[in-house]
């Protein structure tokens, strides 16, 4: 094992699930709380994340812990497909970062983010209710029941 990088596998699963999901380094800080240089020690494997942001970025690429820091079992498949709207939010929102020079300027334009996504959650199944509530129309009576 090489003594620079004692956690050289788990470095590169972290890498490949950041890759797979389309994660930035930067995400994961914010998410975590830690540093840029903590997220980028992890990704060198020279070292492991502490709980519970072991348990996080499991969480966050959808696999086990075991998985992620250990290798075992395996990597599950991402919830969602990348997808060409999924691109240009990335594009749209790496543009918007970059004009963020501090934490302090990128964080509420998350916030606004995040609040946007709950809101468009909301309208979606409230339209979902409201489709089901109109019900397919008679409901099918057995011949015997009549």
């Amino acid at each position: 094992m090489d003594t620079a990088q004692p956690f050289a596998d788990f470095g590169r699963r972290l890498n490949e699930q950041m890759t797979l999901h389309g994660v930035k380094a930067k995400a994961i800080s914010i998410k975590l709380h830690v540093s840029l240089n903590t997220v980028d020690i992890w990704r060198s494997g020279e070292s492991l994340p502490q709980a519970p942001n072991d348990a996080m970025l499991a969480e966050m690429f959808d696999v086990t812990p075991g998985y992620l820091l250990y290798g075992e079992g395996e990597s599950a498949a991402p919830k969602h497909l990348y997808s060409p709207v999924m691109a240009a939010i990335e594009k749209s929102l790496g543009e918007l970062m970059a004009q963020c020079v501090t934490d302090q300027e990128l964080m509420p334009v998350l916030q606004g983010l995040r609040e946007l996504i709950e809101v468009k959650k909301r309208d979606a199944t409230s339209r979902r209710q409201a489709s089901h509530a109109d019900g397919p129309g008679e409901p099918t009576v057995h011949p015997r029941q009549r």
